[in-house]
């Protein structure tokens, strides 16, 4: 995992979100997707992440690690054999097999802290957290970050103001995709982890919400 100091503003604005009840909702959706993938360490994993990560005790300063802060304003591309944040929302929206198949791009789209399967990504330390929560362009991206994968998913963004999401024209299709695409529930516990660390709490909660519905039906 990663390193860390200042944790108790993350987890404030997190639990602030969700109030002590709504909490349980999140919990449970992390752990059923970590339990999908046979993690033994689902549980644990996912107080970590609600605790605001307790283990770590700093972070390295920005001048040190800021490949996700650049990445977001598009200094940068995603590694190995990726591209621009602004060029994956301009061309690789809708190229669901190149969505599926490649996997370095997660990482740089949704940071988190923790480290991942992608080598060449670093992971969101809160000196970056902290600058992209300032910054409004780098916000409106990962907003549109989360508006493609949820197209892969066969979802969409109603409205990103409340959080709305329904299900997209060909939610049949990508949904029988998703049940038998298990990497995939991976990926939705680091967006969801992601939007939480980077002020989005209102579009993980209504995310939530709308997965838990979408499993219960």
């Amino acid at each position: 995992h990663a390193e860390g100091e200042g944790r108790s503003a993350v987890t404030i604005r997190r639990s602030t979100s969700f109030g002590r009840g709504a909490l349980a909702p999140l919990r449970l959706v992390l752990c059923v997707l970590w339990l999908t993938c046979c993690s033994m360490w689902a549980s644990q994993d996912t107080e970590d992440y609600l605790a605001g990560y307790p283990s770590v005790s700093s972070y390295p300063p920005l001048q040190q690690a800021r490949c996700n802060l650049d990445f977001y304003l598009n200094r940068i591309p995603s590694e190995p054999d990726g591209d621009f944040v602004d060029v994956i929302h301009a061309e690789w929206r809708g190229d669901h097999g190149k969505l599926e198949a490649h996997h370095g791009y997660i990482q740089f789209l949704f940071p988190i802290r923790e480290h991942g399967v992608n080598d060449l990504a670093q992971p969101l330390t809160l000196p970056e957290i902290e600058e992209m929560l300032r910054t409004p362009e780098i916000i409106d991206r990962v907003v549109r970050s989360f508006d493609l994968m949820l197209d892969f998913y066969g979802m969409r963004l109603v409205s990103p103001k409340t959080g709305e999401i329904k299900r997209s024209r060909s939610w049949r299709r990508r949904y029988q995709h998703l049940n038998s695409s298990f990497h995939n529930y991976l990926r939705i516990t680091r967006i969801l982890k992601c939007l939480g660390e980077l002020g989005l709490e209102h579009l993980q909660a209504a995310w939530v919400e709308f997965l838990v519905t979408e499993v219960v039906e």
